[in-house]
């Protein structure tokens, strides 16, 4: 907490898809708690409310891909509107500082 959330490195990141240099976020608790846990097999998942200008956030494009993909739905896009409404997150392209954090699970 005292350091923030720091964004992803190559020997951090937990996913192929995933983009280094980024935090990953999702709009519902219980999908970020699933994604550490998977992430981080066999260790508890910690999550974290995060208050970030809107202008901050990217489309999670790993997300809008993989459902576009799953879903066959070519009209979902790359926007950060279609990442919030579709993939159910976003991301930000620096560190979560510890002054935008509240830990809530």
């Amino acid at each position: 907490m005292d350091q923030g959330i720091k964004r992803t490195k190559n020997s951090t990141k937990r996913s192929l898809q995933s983009e280094t240099g980024y935090v990953y976020l999702s709009v519902y608790p219980n999908m970020a708690k699933t994604f550490g846990e998977v992430g981080y097999a066999g260790k508890k998942a910690c999550v974290y409310q995060v208050f970030v200008k809107i202008k901050d956030l990217k489309p999670d494009h790993d997300q809008l891909r993989n459902k576009r993909y799953w879903s066959k739905d070519p009209s979902i896009g790359n926007r950060l509107i279609d990442s919030l409404l579709y993939g159910h997150g976003a991301r930000v392209k620096r560190d979560i500082l510890p002054y935008e954090i509240k830990k809530i699970q």
